[in-house]
């Protein structure tokens, strides 16, 4: 369960000098500054989370797409991510931020579609995939336990914020059929254990 006490995190607001994709949410002020300034002037510790969080997509796809399967990998997994992700980044179209910031989520966005994509439908890859292993019931109890945290813990109770709150907690367990499927497999692969390491820090 190391993994997912790793996950358990409430990213920090954007502010005007600092901003990520990875923790940027409702930023409602317009930037004057560059994209440039943006990036070195925002925290290093927040722009190696998205390059860690996108490192560990880039692993992920290159696994499957190497190995020509998606053994040890859940679909489950990627497909909470991508309800955080459109959750969290909804005001994609509403804000403008930076270049790098819009550029990262949809990049985040677009390889979680495609992870899935690859994962359910693109064959060969599709054929290997085991359903009845990655079998833990993530809409049944993660989406609903999100929910109700969501309501006891939030910032404010506005839908944004709610949303946000909602994303956040989701993110908190979408390791959870990750770590379920390893369980039931009994084994992993390198390259399927690094992408855990780099998803988790």
């Amino acid at each position: 369960f190391f993994f997912f006490f790793l996950m358990i995190r409430r990213p920090p607001r954007s502010t005007r000098k600092e901003s990520s994709a990875a923790s940027d949410v409702y930023k409602r002020q317009v930037s004057t500054q560059s994209t440039w300034d943006l990036i070195w002037k925002m925290s290093w510790i927040r722009y190696l989370a998205d390059m860690l969080h996108l490192a560990s997509m880039i692993l992920l796809i290159l696994k499957i797409r190497k190995s020509r399967n998606c053994i040890g990998i859940s679909s489950k997994t990627q497909e909470i991510y991508l309800i955080v992700f459109c959750l969290r980044y909804m005001d994609l179209f509403l804000y403008f931020i930076s270049v790098y910031n819009t550029l990262m989520k949809i990049a985040f966005i677009a390889a979680t579609a495609f992870t899935i994509y690859l994962i359910r439908l693109k064959k060969p890859y599709c054929t290997t995939y085991e359903p009845l292993k990655d079998s833990f019931p993530h809409f049944l109890y993660l989406l609903p336990l999100a929910g109700v945290l969501t309501l006891v813990i939030h910032s404010d109770f506005t839908v944004f914020e709610m949303t946000w709150s909602y994303s956040v907690w989701l993110e908190a367990f979408a390791i959870m059929p990750q770590l379920y499927l390893l369980q039931k497999l009994g084994e992993v692969e390198n390259i399927t254990s690094n992408y855990i390491v780099t998803l988790g820090l």
